[in-house]
């Protein structure tokens, strides 16, 4: 076990594979990559692709003081979530006992609109009572992941395979990735051969282009796939079944 080893170049040999750091060189016959969105196994092996899907988000987290969890208390049950209006992305108010987390992450997020949308899910949290105006929230930090929409990495080939983000596994809309993580690392330790554990990702996640129904649905008109989403959102049943159990994959990680 090495820790705190930068990867700075990961080559294929004949028989091997060679990952370079700046303490040394290390050779082994198979290399799984469980290095994030920007693992270096990825990079080399993986054949990222201009087109993937690209999630960008930004969260703040900040401990109450027991004056403002008396005054939230009201809003510290259940989590809340709040779907953008162009539904590329979600806003989330998580209530943690003595800590409140928000945050925001949506598609596309070389646009520049990210600022934008965080500054009105925060303005809208305070002008609720959410976000007490005397609260001063810490810094927001921001993270990326890719999920499975469109020109997925390559998950596995001679000598290498590749897990949770670093594969682009996190749940498309909710962009969930424990469930995800947890069971292909599992797969890749019981993959013999390698191919089949890229069979079983497939099998379970998609091959991560639309097929013919999903392109046709992108081509829906803005205020027909709001309505789908209102009629959805607006049934119980649905919501628990669609959002919870497809979305956030509560049914994976009750497994």
């Amino acid at each position: 076990m090495r820790w705190g080893l930068r990867v700075t170049d990961v080559c294929l040999r004949r028989d091997a594979v060679r990952v370079v750091t700046a303490q040394g060189e290390f050779e082994a016959p198979v290399v799984i990559g469980a290095g994030g969105h920007r693992c270096p196994v990825a990079r080399a092996l993986g054949g990222i692709s201009e087109r993937e899907e690209v999630v960008v988000a930004q969260e703040s987290e900040t401990r109450l003081s027991s004056d403002h969890a008396a005054t939230l208390a009201p809003f510290m049950d259940a989590p809340e979530l709040y779907v953008e209006a162009d539904l590329r992305g979600y806003g989330w108010y998580f209530p943690k006992g003595d800590w409140v987390n928000v945050g925001i992450g949506c598609t596309g997020g070389a646009d520049g609109s990210l600022p934008r949308r965080r500054q009105a899910l925060v303005d809208a949290l305070r002008a609720c009572g959410r976000l007490p105006a005397d609260l001063h929230i810490a810094p927001f930090k921001g993270h990326a992941y890719v999920v499975r929409r469109q020109a997925p990495r390559r998950l596995g080939g001679p000598g290498f395979c590749l897990v949770g983000d670093a594969a682009g596994l996190a749940r498309d809309l909710s962009g969930e990735g424990i469930g995800p993580a947890v069971r292909s690392g599992r797969l890749a330790a019981e993959a013999v051969p390698l191919d089949a554990y890229a069979r079983e990702v497939v099998r379970l996640y998609g091959r991560g282009e639309p097929g013919w129904l999903g392109q046709r649905v992108a081509r829906l008109p803005d205020t027909v796939a709001r309505a789908a989403v209102r009629l959805v959102l607006g049934s119980g049943v649905a919501r628990r079944r669609v959002v919870f159990d497809t979305i956030f994959g509560m049914k994976e990680a009750a497994r």
